[in-house]
């Protein structure tokens, strides 16, 4: 593991967010917010959000079995967001906000406008992380077109090193694709003599790759990306086990109770997501985070006023006091990982 390159890639986040002046009030704001919530067991958010997660699309080529996008589950009306009204939201909150996280349920890459959504975040001094499936960087000009968006991370799933398993799990995938995808960039970056994006390689643990985790990280080093990453498998259903679980308990987030599986270390009545960031999805819709796949709970929507009122509307100060009170009650926190230790996380920096 090179520590240069996570000292390097530590220094770049935090030059970008931490030190990011204007924003500070809001930083101040937002943790004194948290803290007086969890004295006072009462809601008090801050009155705009640190950060954003925004879907640029519902949609997916894929048809991964633990993925609600991939199994037909998500049906947004607009599944591709609008990117002049994601240019409005950037406008209202950029100058606060130390991130935004460029994706979902969907595949990013399937909003035709998802790189100059990027870049015009860049250029309001905000830092962009995505989450791809790797499939939509087929040639020389499409890789340069990401690095010269000025993307700050980039996120490829990688579920295996052989084409059997990794097909096992991401159906319709095609590893090869992925592999020249991956080289592209990293050819890319090295031509421009970029830092960025940061490329990572991320598993998950599963069955198939638990066995495989070393070799990932070997074959990440080999691709030349910066970081390899390990992350536990999230489960739709957790009424019964689906036999994509690992052997190896540390690599599950879950505990079988009965017949049921259930999230380790219990589900504590707090979200401090809820507190610092705002979820948007494709149809422009706003939502309490990314575990609302289905936008059951909708507070506003940034395409007919709810860029500022959504944040502080009523039904979703009434929801934080549902969390406060009884997380456990509304079903999709019970499969939440928020405000939970212990959880095997692993990653590799090369």
């Amino acid at each position: 593991m090179s520590l240069s390159k996570r000292i390097k890639i530590g220094t770049h986040r935090a030059a970008k967010q931490a030190l990011k002046i204007s924003a500070f009030p809001q930083m101040i704001k937002s943790g004194w917010s948290m803290v007086l919530t969890e004295l006072t067991g009462k809601d008090h958010h801050p009155e705009r959000p640190l950060a954003l997660m925004v879907e640029p699309s519902s949609l997916c080529n894929l048809k991964c079995p633990q993925c609600a996008s991939g199994i037909g589950k998500v049906k947004r009306e607009k599944p591709n967001l609008d990117c002049d009204a994601y240019k409005r939201l950037i406008d209202k909150y950029s100058k606060h906000l130390l991130y935004v996280l460029l994706f979902n349920q969907g595949e990013p890459f399937l909003n035709k406008r998802f790189l100059e959504m990027v870049r015009y975040t860049h250029d309001k001094h905000v830092y962009t992380i995505t989450s791809t499936n790797g499939h939509f960087i087929r040639d020389e000009n499409e890789a340069d077109a990401v690095v010269e968006s000025r993307l700050d991370e980039i996120r490829v799933s990688l579920d295996g090193i052989t084409p059997e398993v990794y097909t096992s799990y991401r159906i319709g995938a095609s590893f090869d694709r992925v592999i020249d995808g991956i080289k592209l960039l990293v050819s890319a970056k090295k031509k421009r003599k970029r830092f960025t994006p940061i490329i990572e390689l991320q598993v998950l643990l599963t069955n198939e790759t638990e066995s495989q985790l070393d070799d990932i990280r070997d074959f990440g080093k080999e691709l030349g990306v910066d970081i390899v990453s390990a992350k536990t498998l999230q489960l739709l259903d957790t009424e019964s086990d689906t036999g994509l679980l690992p052997s190896d308990e540390q690599y599950s987030r879950y505990y079988n109770s009965d017949g049921k599986l259930k999230l380790k270390g219990g589900v504590k009545n707090r979200c401090r997501r809820l507190y610092f960031q705002m979820q948007v999805n494709s149809d422009g819709s706003v939502v309490p985070c990314c575990f609302d796949k289905d936008g059951i709970f909708q507070f506003g929507n940034i395409e007919n006023g709810g860029i500022t009122s959504a944040w502080n509307a009523d039904n979703f100060g009434k929801f934080r006091e549902m969390i406060l009170k009884n997380r456990s009650a509304i079903k999709m926190c019970t499969n939440c990982t928020e405000g939970i230790d212990g959880l095997y996380s692993k990653k590799w920096y090369f």
